[in-house]
């Protein structure tokens, strides 16, 4: 599952995901993720995986770049 379906499921805010990252991120952050403008790094990836409880993971973090990438 990509993050931004996780975070639409659990009715999550991008600045309330970014403040359960340690250390906490943006809201910024995450939508920049999201539209594919950063990437997510290895680090931030396991620890999204954690926190989603394996509902996202570090696969689905690079896919969601990958993804956006080719709609461009």
């Amino acid at each position: 599952m990509h993050l931004n379906q996780y975070l639409q499921l659990n009715r999550i805010t991008q600045a309330e995901f970014g403040r359960r990252l340690k250390p906490p991120v943006s809201q910024g952050c995450i939508g920049n993720w999201l539209h594919g403008r950063r990437e997510i790094n290895l680090h931030r990836a396991i620890q999204i995986e954690q926190i989603t409880g394996g509902s996202v993971t570090p696969k689905d973090c690079m896919e969601l770049r990958q993804v956006l990438s080719l709609c461009e």
